[in-house]
């Protein structure tokens, strides 16, 4: 018997909340884990994260075939199984070549995660709701989920950092136990399949890469995608570093937990006000707008590094980021076909990961360079912002303003 459709937004909203929650534990904390614990360099660091992306532009698109022919569910549990063994992983590590193993592990977990929760409820509230004035409509639910996202990160980050005060392990150890039990809190969730799974042939998973590209919109939603991404490899891995090292802000401090914090409130915010900027500037000028003010903050950051500016400008930079996730989502859910959402968003992860691989040689390159947290920022900021003006400028506004 299925569950009533609220009744599988709630369970969602709880999945990705605690997904976040154990996923984040070592967001504090993981850069100065495997500097200061593990004894890597910063272009070691470098190799050891580059394996994330490089995994799950493997596996992406396997793993969304699995989640439309098998179901969205049975992906998600297995996302959780595959992080939870990562993170033991990483929690018996004592050199590079553990660290690049749980990295691995973990990544493929995140492979079996794109898209299946998000999918499978899209999926859903189109197919329960299909008349126009849905009560409860996709870009209220994606932007409630982006939301209840960063109020995990914000707590599960704190609880890792606090751990962290004992031991840099702990947080390892605390995120690998609690994935299990979001995996079996999974097993509430309707099954779902899609209208063709049946027909669905191993064989589609990379064919019709051309096809994927039909709607000049996907083209261009994919180059904005890149250019994000570009911006969060370098700011995501050393973001950390460059408080302790530019700003004075010591990770194992309160005053780090109080930023922490505050910056998963202003991601969380943007998120939920998604359906504002919506209705005040339209769909694609908001997310215009969204990736653009991420890109430019993230720059001034570390070109202004005056404490009150450059902490100011993160601030505003994660307002735009948590507003952005969701609005990209949405924006991106038109123009794909139900049937196969999960392999269509695999197939977004994919272009989007594989420039990650080379985001991440650049890096490194850098960090061997210059191994000062702010010159990766800056100088893949610059390579984002670069894509996202052009998508930008060709996305035809006209289409779904």
């Amino acid at each position: 018997m299925r569950n009533d459709l609220r009744q599988n937004v709630t369970l969602f909203y709880a999945l990705v909340f605690l997904f976040e929650l154990f996923r984040s534990m070592f967001y504090g904390i993981g850069v100065l884990f495997m500097l200061n614990d593990l004894g890597l360099a910063m272009y070691q660091v470098g190799v050891v994260k580059a394996f994330n992306p490089l995994t799950m532009a493997i596996f992406e698109i396997p793993t969304g075939y699995i989640g439309d022919k098998f179901g969205r569910r049975f992906n998600f549990i297995l996302s959780c199984l595959c992080c939870s063994i990562g993170f033991f992983i990483y929690a018996a590590s004592s050199n590079v070549y553990h660290a690049i193993l749980g990295e691995i592990v973990y990544s493929l977990g995140l492979a079996f995660q794109t898209g299946s929760l998000d999918a499978m409820l899209i999926s859903q509230v189109k197919e329960q709701n299909p008349d126009s004035n849905m009560k409860i409509t996709i870009p209220e639910v994606l932007s409630s989920a982006q939301a209840y996202r960063n109020i995990g990160l914000m707590i599960g980050g704190t609880l890792g950092i606090m751990l962290s005060f004992k031991s840099m392990y702990l947080p390892w150890l605390a995120g690998g136990l609690g994935f299990p039990f979001v995996a079996l809190l999974a097993l509430l969730m309707d099954k779902h399949t899609t209208y063709d799974n049946e027909r669905l042939k191993i064989r589609d998973i990379f064919s019709n890469f051309k096809s994927y590209f039909d709607k000049k919109e996907i083209l261009w939603l994919t180059i904005l995608g890149v250019g994000i991404t570009a911006i969060n490899v370098p700011f995501f891995n050393y973001w950390q570093v460059f408080m302790e090292q530019d700003m004075g802000i010591k990770i194992r401090s309160f005053s780090f937990v109080v930023l922490y914090i505050t910056y998963n409130i202003f991601m969380a915010l943007g998120s939920k006000s998604l359906k504002f900027f919506n209705r005040m500037l339209g769909e694609n000028t908001t997310l215009a707008f969204s990736a653009v003010v991420t890109a430019v903050t993230t720059l001034t950051m570390v070109l202004f590094t005056t404490p009150a500016l450059a902490i100011s400008s993160f601030l505003i930079g994660e307002f735009t980021r948590g507003l952005y996730f969701p609005s990209h989502t949405h924006v991106f859910s038109k123009y794909i076909p139900d049937a196969l959402r999960s392999l269509y968003m695999s197939k977004l992860s994919f272009f989007m990961r594989g420039f990650t691989v080379i985001s991440y040689l650049i890096s490194i390159a850098i960090a061997r360079w210059n191994p000062e947290a702010n010159a990766n920022i800056y100088i893949m900021s610059v390579i984002g912002l670069g894509f996202i003006s052009i998508s930008v400028f060709f996305l035809d506004k006209k289409r779904y303003i």
